[in-house]
């Protein structure tokens, strides 16, 4: 399958191509995977240029919506200062295996922080920004009854009964791999809890799973390296075997 988006003006918002959708919502996961994304998500912020490209923006754009807050359960008032794109295959098409290759201009200077470039997967049980698809869900991969882990994901091999259509007695859930995703900023030394030591900026490629010893995600660093500045670049990654969503 391939999508080379050389056809100019294309849409992405919700029903109109039958492959991707870009995403009109906020980002508000507060964990480390989000920090509260300070931007808004609009699809009219991704399109297909003249050059043959998808073409996603980030521009400074004030949203202002009305939401529940799902910690305190209080209504309030919110405001993003800026807007950019995702886009996602999610319920379209499912990448089982194989190689995955994108070609990928990155935005931005490298020494300047705030961009968080990515092309990523993540298991088709979880949505990405929608915590309530991805809390308990999102990283795992455990298919073995643990009592200490039951509570931690929500379809685990403990459990008699999981949700409706999905197998008693099977532990699924949504890992990440991480194709590639670049960290900007002003190169102050190594990063914290980096061996060998890893400095903005870089890119990584990494797969993102629930450890099987642990309750606490791994992360599993399969490649890094330094960027002296963006370039256009061709990555391909290989994915061997199967997943289990």
């Amino acid at each position: 399958m391939s999508d080379e988006f050389n056809v100019q003006g294309r849409s992405f918002k919700d029903g109109d191509d039958p492959t991707w959708t870009a995403l009109d919502k906020s980002d508000d996961d507060s964990s480390a995977a989000g920090g509260g994304s300070l931007q808004f998500y609009n699809s009219s912020m991704v399109t297909t240029n003249k050059d043959g490209y998808l073409e996603i923006k980030s521009i400074l754009s004030d949203t202002e919506w009305r939401r529940l807050d799902p910690i305190k359960h209080e209504y309030e008032d919110v405001t993003k200062h800026f807007k950019s794109g995702m886009v996602q295959s999610w319920n379209k098409f499912c990448f089982t295996g194989g190689i995955m290759e994108v070609d990928v201009i990155f935005p931005g200077d490298a020494y300047i922080g705030g961009l968080w470039p990515a092309v990523w997967l993540l298991g088709n049980l979880g949505r990405a920004t929608y915590e309530g698809s991805t809390n308990n869900i999102w990283p795992w991969s455990y298919d073995t009854c643990d009592r200490k882990k039951q509570q931690a994901q929500s379809i685990s091999a403990c459990n008699a009964q999981n949700h409706f259509g999905m197998n008693s007695f099977q532990g699924r859930g949504a890992t990440e791999i991480d194709l590639i995703e670049v960290m900007t900023g002003k190169d102050e030394g190594p990063l914290p809890s980096t061996v060998p030591g890893v400095s903005y900026p870089y890119a990584d490629f990494t797969l993102q799973v629930r450890c099987w010893a642990s309750v606490v995600f791994c992360t599993f660093l399969l490649s890094t390296f330094q960027i002296p500045h963006f370039a256009h670049r061709t990555i391909s990654n290989f994915f061997v075997g199967r997943t289990r969503n």
